[in-house]
């Protein structure tokens, strides 16, 4: 019995695939001209706001191991200060 359940379940992922292939198929001429369009559109935009295309504030933050790593760093830096702060006080005496 445990057999049937291995086959169905490696038959639905290959279905879940061909799926997602045919998907992506049918959909990319619609999406590529969807870019062509709004690219002008968002060029004129980003000039308004005065962003350009080659400003992106953090691109490495959009990823989990990107917000990770920033958060890393800053509590590396809040610890360098913290420990600079406590080696210029005077020591502690008994």
């Amino acid at each position: 019995m445990n057999r049937h359940f291995t086959d169905a379940a490696y038959y639905l992922k290959r279905a879940g695939e061909h799926f997602r292939a045919g998907v992506q198929e049918e959909v990319e001429p619609v999406a590529e001209r969807t870019r062509e369009r709004l690219t002008p559109v968002e060029d004129r935009v980003r000039t308004v706001v005065g962003e350009d295309d080659d400003e992106e504030s953090e691109p490495e933050a959009e990823t989990r191991f990107g917000r990770v790593r920033e958060e890393f760093r800053e509590a590396e830096g809040r610890a360098r200060k913290r420990v600079t702060e406590l080696r210029s006080r005077p020591p502690l005496t008994r």
